[in-house]
């Protein structure tokens, strides 16, 4: 035992309570073990018990109260205890106070007056509550349950009550004999109603009404409220209700008289200082609200009141704060909060903190910590927050070695960060991960990166949950999730759910209690990491009674999302209030008939006990209802503003269809002298049983709705009941599995079934081999990229979309596959999915085996082969175009214009046979055969065309330079002429670039003959045309490839080269990549040419038109171009006054990058820059001309950044020369 509890307890501050943990165990362990009918400290129940009546409620302090409760496990197990009504607490606010023994295996003869604690969880159900055998309810019906442990001793449970019972009037002056007594008046003389026996101007029928005391006079101002609770850290409306039974609100002045730490006092966006003054009108407004700090305590403040007629009253005002500290027995598990992390001494790294240990404030002890340095977050002190960075998996692991919850609630604040295409482990549980998941990553698909909302998806032990909720574009989301055995909850706080489902098979893996990552047992790193912001989590066993939780999320919301929280839960008697629009409002009812107007922005309202009027205005609003509330009336339900009616707090238990639980009905009311009016009417029965009158009532003023109007309410989100819903499945129905390349398209059906009456739009994800826009498109459906959007209208139950496919040359097994993302609106998921494979469609070549055909006696023919590759298992007939100098059966035997390949077979050839006859001047004929496209039954490859050379003899299809030369200037010396510099016909090509380029010597020629053209070709590959002489004998053409501009390879291995004949004097020059563009690793491509194996020409740089993150690209009316005698270097040459070239490159960080550069600028007035997302890094007007390196440039910031070389020419003088680019990612 000592051993084990050292090495639990190894974390150095932890050992100072080693001692009295020893101690403790060994103590209970005695008393325990040789001892029954220990008795522990008592259950403590308190609370108000409230009786109603058509025109007024009334606190109970009179009465005899009798509780009843059953051990779930043992029913013969039953406990009576009774009490005395009577004021408790402060200044009266309960009506009882009960305590319940509790005793360590209680004897038999003590069973029915204490409970049963041990180390197990015992239950108790609440079995009867009456008060003077008026059957009393509880106010939360989730409290029907009390559960007791050794970890639960001396807990205190407020259970409020109420009864509807028709008090005793024995006089029927409407005024109960209770209160009559309790305040002096005759409960037998009915007299006294109309009387005003302190002479305010109030009867004592309207101070019954008011809920004033019938003898104290009101027309001096006094102060009802005796406490207001604020959320800590957040901003509050500060509602009080006074009472002056001759004054307008707008007479009644109150003046600040004494302060609290912690504390300020808003009016409007004025802060209230002592001694400055506000009109209790300001308070029914909702001017007043009020603010406080993290270590704001609770206390009290003073008031002095006045009216018109000078009455002035002292009063004070309780002040108490809620926070997850204040909870008492209902306290979290854990609790870190991110502000807290000021005060813990971070580990240094660089510049940057990062944490080690994240304490937890619960007091129990269970710290977060990482113990290895490179996977500690980073506390950032800017924004107050902890930060995890999704691509170092920083984390921290949980202390959970007391953790006792298998079922519990959780509730996080966090601000997404980097998305991508991989789950990130919010948190990962005992029971329960939680994780993200954004599902396209918006660097590829960045129209599409907002359209599918962020995914919060849950795994239990035989359960998921995926909610589509979270908030992706950097703003802090507010999650709440609670698990149990019957259901789990999950939502944002704003009236969006989702919830579990039982038929789906999830068992997450064994693995460490974490916070930002997964770390299954045995694995060599943490998996999953998530990237973003941390800025309070908390943990509560079980599930959280309604009330408690909404009151948690009104702390969570005020701090996090700047909503104003008016807490009157205590009001007892009818509040008017005005929410303000500069924030969005939480109203949560009292006690009493209350009326609530909204502001303008999303506010909820959290409805009371008492039958409220609710009214929204605009803005999308929340209306929450409870078992306790009355019936209610919303003034301004509006479907078009996204308003919702959330029935969750007492449906999310049960299970069926919504129309076992709610009927709509509307209702035509006639009011004398006024227009008829219609209204819709709720009834809601609480479990489905339909026995006697509706549990509650909803009237939507000014509606027109019936029950064929529910499913689509309930479908679309307007009410939302958590458990009961209507059955929907979704289905994928494709009219073929087996696709065929270079189809135009196939049409694919979506239907759903079950509930269609609600407009629903759901997500389409395409993933497999095939990829979207490069094998196949889409129409029919909303968005790009790899997540598409389509919508069922009201009524709808199927929709259509086309897939087209899209023919390539590449021999390769295809397959898609379309799945629906998961939605709260669909139940049943067995046919959501869909796989189609993509077969090859086949694939036709041309070239020319045998390219020389000669007019000999016999003639020697020329040979053309074509080749079929892919599907071979058919005839396909292929038609041909002929077409050249050389006439097809004039100049060589007739060829027929189409050609066919029998099947099985994946080669053919057509001879092209000259005449012998065919011509007699000895010049040379080209017989050309293009393949003719036909993409309904097959796809082309480069080369498509090939071409035979006819001559008298092979010897006149030779070209070499020095022939060639003499043959044009037979006066000049070939070996004193310096051909490099030679220009017959000044057109600024020199006579060796003449005959590379089969250019006429006698006339003036275009430079446009001897430059590139690169672009990428139908099937998504980089191809680099140029053309040449034909028939070279002693030239050569290479091409070469560069990463950094310095250091040049020969590309031949990564292109296919062909050769075109365009004449007798000219052939094109075609290299194609063998891989795509898009996955090609080089960045720089040029042409070298020599000639007897001299280099002699390089032509331009060939960019590629592929994703930006992959190439540098060039733009401006300036051109960048290789040179020879600058080793390599991409220089600016002859660029013109006012001309502006850019090299531009996307590369995705952290990273840094260097080069090496040289400013050739004779005036000083030329701009080189250098700018990293449009940031300038280096700028230079240097007039050397040297190199220079550029000190290396850091960018450390994750995401697509933008690098540009850039300048602005003045005057034909300027250049630039670049060289040695290195960009070294950062790991």
């Amino acid at each position: 035992m000592l051993l084990t509890l050292i090495h639990l307890l190894s974390w150095g501050r932890r050992i100072a309570f080693l001692y009295i943990a020893l101690v403790w165990i060994a103590f209970t362990s005695i008393l325990l073990g040789e001892s029954n009918g220990f008795t522990d400290p008592p259950v403590v129940l308190y609370g108000k018990v409230m009786n109603y009546d058509e025109s007024y409620s009334i606190q109970l302090y009179e009465g005899e109260l009798e509780i009843e409760l059953v051990n779930q496990l043992d029913p013969t197990n039953k406990i009576t205890l009774t009490t005395d009504l009577i004021e408790s607490g402060s200044s009266g606010l309960f009506s009882y106070t009960l305590e319940i023994d509790q005793t360590y295996l209680p004897v038999s003869a003590i069973l029915q007056d204490t409970l049963k604690v041990s180390s197990a969880e015992t239950a108790y159900r609440f079995f009867s509550i009456t008060v003077d055998g008026h059957v009393a309810t509880l106010l939360d019906r989730d409290q029907s349950i009390l559960k007791t442990t050794f970890d639960a001793r001396m807990q205190e449970h407020r259970l409020d009550l109420e009864i509807n019972s028709v008090l005793l009037d024995s006089d029927s002056d409407l005024m109960p004999d209770l209160w009559e007594e309790r305040y002096g008046l005759n409960s037998h003389f009915a007299g006294d109603a109309v009387l005003d026996s302190d002479g305010d101007g109030w009867t004592n029928l309207e101070e019954l009404q008011n809920g004033t005391d019938p003898n104290v006079d009101n027309r001096a101002p006094s102060l009802v409220t005796t406490s207001v609770t604020v959320p800590l850290n957040g901003d509050a409306g500060f509602y009080i209700s006074v009472e002056d039974s001759n004054s307008t609100p707008a007479n009644i002045q109150l003046t600040y008289t004494a302060s609290i730490t912690g504390l300020i006092l808003w009016n409007e966006d004025t802060v209230i200082a002592v001694g400055d003054t506000f009109t209790y009108e300001d308070v029914l407004l909702g001017k007043l609200h009020s603010t406080n700090s993290s270590d704001f305590a609770g206390g009290s403040i003073s008031f002095e009141l006045e009216d018109e007629a000078a009455n002035v009253s002292a009063v004070d005002l309780v002040v108490k704060v809620f926070s997850p500290a204040t909870l008492g027995a209902n306290a979290p598990l854990l609790w870190f909060d991110s502000s807290e992390l000021t005060s813990v001494v971070s580990t240094h790294d660089g510049i940057e903190e990062r944490v080690d240990e994240w304490l937890d404030l619960s007091g129990h002890g269970r710290d977060a910590y990482q113990p290895s340095g490179g996977s500690r977050p980073f506390w950032d002190p800017l924004l107050g927050t902890i930060r995890f960075r999704n691509a170092n998996s920083e984390f921290l692991f949980l202390d959970d070695r007391s953790w006792i919850a298998e079922d519990f609630t959780l509730f996080a604040s966090f601000t997404a960060g980097v998305f991508n295409d991989q789950l990130q482990t919010l948190f990962h549980g005992l029971s329960a991960e939680i994780n993200l998941s954004h599902l396209n990553s918006g660097t590829l698909d960045g129209d599409m990166s907002n359209l599918y909302p962020g995914s919060i998806q849950v795994e239990e032990t035989g359960r998921k949950i995926v909610g589509s909720f979270y908030e992706t574009d950097g703003s802090r989301n507010l999650l709440m999730f609670s698990r149990d055995s019957s259901l789990s909850l999950l939502h944002d706080l704003k009236g969006h759910y989702a919830y579990s489902y039982d038929d789906v098979s999830v068992a997450p893996e064994a693995s460490f209690t974490t916070l930002g990552a997964r770390y299954p047992f045995g694995a060599l790193a943490a998996q999953n990491a998530y990237s973003g912001i941390l800025t309070e989590l908390m943990i509560f066993e079980g599930v959280l009674e309604p009330m408690l939780q909404s009151e948690l999320e009104d702390y969570k919301l005020s701090r996090w999302d700047n909503y104003r929280v008016w807490d009157l839960r205590e009001e007892t008697t009818p509040v008017t209030l005005t929410g303000n629009s500069t924030h969005a409002n939480i109203f949560s009812g009292g006690w009493a008939d209350d009326s609530f107007d909204g502001g303008s922005l999303d506010d909820i309202f959290r409805d009371g006990a008492g039958n409220d009027i609710l009214k929204g205005n605009s803005g999308a609003d929340v209306f929450q209802f409870f078992s306790y509330s009355g019936d209610n009336t919303i003034v301004d339900f509006l479907e078009a503003d996204g308003d919702v009616i959330d029935l969750s707090p007492i449906y999310s238990r049960q299970t069926g269809i919504p129309d076992d639980y709610l009927r709509l009905s509307y209702v035509v009311s006639h009011e004398s002298g006024q227009l008829p009016s219609v209204d819709t009417l709720i009834a809601m029965d609480f479990d489905g049983q339909w026995e006697e009158s509706p549990d509650q009532t909803i009237t939507l003023e000014g509606l027109t709705l019936t029950q064929e109007d529910l499913p689509w309410l309930v479908g679309e989100g307007y009410i939302n009941l958590g458990g009961p819903v209507y059955d929907m499945a979704v289905l994928i129905n494709p009219t073929d599995s087996e696709l065929v390349e270079g189809k135009v398209s196939y049409e694919i059906e979506i239907s759903r079934s079950g509930e269609t009456s609600s407009e629903q739009t759901f997500y389409l994800g395409l993933s497999g081999s095939a990829i979207v826009d490069q094998d196949y498109t889409i129409s029919g459906l909303t968005g790009s990229g790899s997540i598409r959007a389509f919508t069922f209208v009201r009524g709808q139950d199927s929709l259509n979309f086309e897939l087209s496919t899209i023919q390539d040359t590449w021999d390769e097994d295809e397959y898609v596959t379309l799945k629906v993302y998961r939605s709260a609106a669909i139940t049943d998921y067995s046919a959501d999915e869909a796989s189609m494979t993509i077969g090859d469609a086949p694939i036709i070549s041309i070239k020319a085996l045998v390219s020389e055909a000669q007019r000999l006696t016999p003639a020697v023919p020329g040979v053309i082969q074509l080749t079929r590759s892919g599907d071979t298992s058919e005839e396909l007939t292929v038609d041909l175009f002929i077409s050249g100098t050389a006439v097809n059966g004039r100049d060589y035997e007739l060829i027929s214009p189409s050609t066919t390949f029998a099947a099985g077979q994946s080669t053919l050839e057509i001879w092209i046979k000259p005449f012998t006859e065919a011509s007699v001047d000895g010049r040379a004929r080209v017989a050309q055969v293009s393949i003719v496209p036909d993409p309904e039954n097959y796809a082309l490859i480069n080369p498509w065309t090939a071409a035979v050379v006819i001559v008298d003899t092979i010897e006149n299809g030779l070209v070499d330079f020095n022939s060639w030369v003499a043959e044009r200037f037979p006066t000049l010396d070939p070996d004193t002429t310096d051909w490099s510099s030679h220009d017959s016909d000044s057109d600024g090509a020199d006579t060796e670039r003449e005959y590379l380029f089969g250019m006429d010597t006698s006339e003036t020629s275009s430079a446009t003959e001897y430059q590139l053209t690169a672009f990428n070709n139908a099937d998504g590959h980089l191809e680099i045309r140029f053309t040449t002489g034909a028939d070279l004998v002693d030239a050569s053409f290479d091409l070469l490839l560069s990463d950094d501009l310095f250091t040049w390879e020969s590309g031949t291995s990564d292109f296919d080269a062909s050769v075109r004949r365009l004449d007798d004097k000219k052939v094109e020059r075609i290299y194609v990549s063998k891989l795509p563009s898009n996955v090609l690793g080089t960045t720089f491509r040029r042409i070298e040419a020599t000639i007897i194996g001299t280099p002699y020409w390089e032509g331009d740089i060939a960019s590629t038109l592929s994703q930006p993150d992959m190439d540098f690209l060039q733009s401006g009316n300036g051109v960048w171009k290789p040179s020879v005698e600058s080793e390599g270097v991409i220089e600016t040459l002859g660029i013109e006054a006012g001309e502006k070239t850019v090299i531009t490159h996307f590369i995705e960080g952290p990273f840094t990058v260097g080069f090496d550069y040289q400013v050739t600028n004779a005036t000083g007035d030329m701009i080189f820059d250098f700018s990293i997302n449009g940031v300038s890094k280096l700028s230079s007007t240097s007039t050397a001309n040297s190199w220079q390196s550029a000190t290396p440039i850091s960018e450390a910031d994750s995401g697509i950044h933008k690098l540009e070389w850039s300048i602005n020419a003045k005057d034909a003088d300027d250049s630039i020369s670049l060289k040695s680019i290195s960009i070294v990612e950062i790991l």
